[in-house]
């Protein structure tokens, strides 16, 4: 390594889990390269944790306080990582895809004030599977 600070890429963690997370266009996980200033780590660093056994509980009590985090503020604007995704969406649902035990956390995460105006793309992800199956 040269110093440099570079951001995580997709090749980074679990590469088949992280495709199948990218539902929507304007998904950071749809770039061919994630620079810095894009918020894609957070995933990334789920779906690599997410290829060790060891360390899934550790995952599952993180995705615990996420949720907790969420319905304690109980609104969206308290979650927004930048102008295009909510922190947590990617990470849960990469969970509950990978450990489908856990997908329940991913419906506790959309809180009751969930900004379906802006944060909608968020609502599509329990669908992604069922597009597979009818296209």
């Amino acid at each position: 390594m040269d110093g440099e600070i570079k951001a995580l890429q997709k090749e980074d963690g679990d590469i088949d889990l992280l495709r199948s997370l990218n539902v929507w266009e304007e998904s950071t996980l749809s770039r061919r390269e994630i620079s810095l200033n894009e918020n894609a780590s957070e995933v990334i660093l789920f779906s690599h944790a997410l290829t060790y056994e060891a360390l899934k509980m550790d995952v599952v009590e993180t995705a615990r306080e996420m949720v907790r985090y969420a319905r304690r503020h109980n609104d969206t604007w308290e979650m927004w990582m930048d102008d295009m995704e909510v922190f947590g969406v990617e990470a849960l649902y990469a969970l509950s895809q990978k450990h489908p035990e856990y997908a329940y956390l991913f419906g506790a995460f959309i809180i009751p004030y969930w900004d379906t105006e802006h944060a909608d793309y968020a609502l599509s992800y329990p669908y992604a599977p069922c597009r597979q199956i009818w296209t």
